[in-house]
């Protein structure tokens, strides 16, 4: 869903939308250091 703002509105909201670009880049962080424990974990089965 996408709307169009008004320049105002933009720099009323742009926090958030820097907020809303922050959290992805830390969840997807997490994603990946949460995958490279388990690679590292030795119990983890390895491919062929």
């Amino acid at each position: 869903m996408s709307h169009t703002l008004s320049p105002e509105q933009v720099a009323d909201y742009q926090s958030w939308f820097d907020n809303k670009r922050r959290l992805r880049a830390l969840v997807h962080e997490l994603g990946e250091l949460g995958l490279s424990i388990v690679e590292a974990d030795p119990r983890t089965p390895r491919r062929r």
